[in-house]
């Protein structure tokens, strides 16, 4: 079968995926990661580079990206959008950013969507196409390139299978295998021609049984029923496949390629899956995105990628690529400035690194600069910064992708601080490794270790948590316990001593739940109430000031609650009616 992935200058890089029982992407989730300034992740972060859900969307049957945004089609057929709204591409007749997504008005029910940096387009289920967004360059079709406050419809189209994206250039394949384009033409990426602009869609020339289609911000691809791939646009780094760095504005050729089953377009790369399973790139590789190695910056032609066999779909990111095998594994690599590749850290890669452990695990837990996973029979794995052995790999490196941390089994629960990590094994002993020097390993010394270490005296717990420097446990007999840096009294002992072991937190009660921030704590007791202590300069204790607090205190005026969570300066709580509370 034929296929295209449109994702066009991505700096979020979202999943839909359903592609078998038992995995969780087979349950209609959206699922990213990377930066999030805008909103594009589907929730209020600066980055993230751990895989998560975006929040409020189930049923999803397609999801795509572009440069700040996000897109989905639910079950329902509403299209839903988050992200950056600076030209009314995520909700028309406005220009604040959302970072939660929300149903587009006056779209009818849609098979598909396609997002570009500036405009969106949804193809309806009845073969019309429907845009919003920036309309500069005539972009959105409706005969002008005036800004419009609502959805328009665009004119001239009827029978489309699938529509593409680029900066300001909409494309539109229809069910005859003929191709529309229109809107910004500045390098000749309508295929036309020419390098005019047009407002209203316009059979590319010449091209013809096309099966899929794929736009980057400037050029565009096209894939044939008999397996060719024809490309037009701006060239200036070989990402038209023709030998050559000059634009064309009619298709041209990728020069020895056949066999393709489906393509994607990147910044300036291409990507195509071939029959047989393998994958091809060209254009720019600056940043690793064609997955040919450190040498490979740029390339005109279609190179196959070492290693890579057996594989299943392509997507191409602004400057990085992935690819699902045919196992339901994933693979990536290119730029990870803001953990774009979702492998728990940042910095380029420029072959192909396995990202299947993230959808595996049963729980995930990130430090600062590492993430650790714990799947299933009590293994855990670990990937990122290793400097101090918080990730238990055994060497001070950064780990390309995750490895199973040594001397530790059996684990029921982990947490990650700032540079330490906590492991809860199925007999109630807790083991650390990582940064011991504020004694927030809990074992009596000041020391690193990069094994774990049993925190002495400690059995029957039930849960941990990692602050920045910190630790906190709760006890099976609902106690808690705490050790690690004190500046701020997170440790709960009524002074600002640092502890190098375990100590018990001054709080009367029976205990259920706790959560440990940069300088905070928090518990919930049985019945019902909230308690904070530690630092508060921002507010998180809840108590209306910003006093510290060497002992735990009552957050007033929560009743009900069932769990806690806690940022960096900020508390989340949840209460049996489901409602959430949050302060700091």
């Amino acid at each position: 079968m034929l296929r295209s992935r449109v994702a066009s200058v991505v700096l979020l890089c979202a999943v839909l995926a359903a592609f078998g029982a038992g995995d969780a992407r087979a349950q209609g989730q959206a699922f990213g990661w990377g930066e999030d300034y805008y909103g594009q992740l589907g929730e209020a972060v600066l980055s993230r580079p751990t895989l998560e859900p975006v929040a409020g969307l189930s049923g999803v049957q397609e999801v795509r990206a572009a440069q700040m945004i996000g897109a989905a089609v639910l079950s329902d057929g509403t299209v839903w959008t988050w992200g950056d709204n600076g030209y009314g591409q995520v909700d028309p007749g406005d220009s604040r950013s959302r970072a939660v997504p929300r149903p587009i008005a006056g779209v009818p029910p849609a098979l598909s969507v396609a997002c570009g940096p500036i405009h969106v387009l949804a193809l309806a289920s009845d073969g019309a196409v429907w845009a919003w967004g920036a309309n500069w360059y005539g972009g959105l079709g409706d005969g002008t390139d005036n800004w419009r406050p609502d959805v328009v419809r665009c004119l001239g189209l009827a029978g489309v299978t699938a529509v593409a994206v680029g900066y300001g250039s909409s494309y539109a394949l229809k069910s005859d295998g003929s191709v529309w384009s229109w809107g910004h033409n500045g390098n000749g990426q309508l295929g036309d021609g020419t390098t005019t602009d047009r407002w209203i869609p316009g059979a590319i020339p010449g091209l013809s049984s096309v099966a899929a289609i794929a736009a980057g911000p400037n050029h565009a691809l096209a894939l044939k029923s008999d397996g060719t791939i024809w490309a037009w646009g701006y060239n200036g780094y070989g990402q038209l496949g023709d030998g050559t760095t000059t634009d064309r504005s009619a298709p041209v050729q990728v020069a020895g390629f056949t066999g393709g089953a489906e393509v994607a377009a990147g910044e300036s790369h291409s990507l195509a899956l071939k029959s047989d399973g393998t994958v091809w790139s060209w254009g720019d590789g600056s940043s690793g995105q064609l997955g040919l190695g450190y040498s490979a910056y740029q390339t005109s032609t279609a190179t196959q990628i070492p290693g890579l066999t057996g594989c299943a779909s392509v997507w191409a990111g602004s400057y990085r690529s992935f690819v699902r095998k045919s196992d339901t594994s994933w693979v990536g690599f290119g730029s990870n400035y803001f953990g774009e590749l979702g492998i728990g850290e940042t910095g380029s890669e420029y072959v192909p690194l396995t990202l299947a452990p993230f959808f595996g695990a049963a729980q995930v837990a990130s430090g600062a600069d590492f993430t650790i996973l714990l799947g299933a029979g009590g293994t855990v794995q670990t990937v990122g910064q290793d400097f101090y052995g918080q990730c238990a790999s055994g060497r001070e490196l950064e780990p390309a992708w995750p490895v199973t941390a040594t001397g530790i089994s059996d684990v029921v629960a982990v947490s990650g601080g700032n540079t330490f990590s906590l492991f809860l094994r199925s007999g109630g002993t807790v083991w650390a490794c990582g940064y011991g020097s504020q004694g927030s390993l809990g074992d009596g010394t000041w020391a690193h270790h990069g094994t774990p270490v049993q925190v002495p005296g400690l059995t029957s717990v039930a849960a941990v948590a990692a602050g920045s420097y910190h630790a906190l446990v709760l006890l099976s007999d609902g106690t808690l316990r705490g050790w690690g840096y004190n500046y701020n009294g997170q440790v709960g002992d009524g002074t600002t001593t640092s502890r190098p072991s375990p100590v018990q937190v001054l709080a009367s009660g029976t205990f259920t739940s706790i959560a440990a921030g940069y300088y905070h704590s928090l518990a919930v007791r049985n019945d019902g109430t909230v308690w904070a202590w530690g630092g508060n300069s921002y507010g998180q204790l809840g108590d209306g000031t910003t006093t510290q607090q060497l002992t735990p205190i009552q957050v007033p005026g929560v009743s009900g609650a069932v769990s806690v969570a806690a940022g960096s300066y900020h508390s989340l709580c949840l209460l049996t009616d489901g409602t959430v509370l949050a302060w700091g």
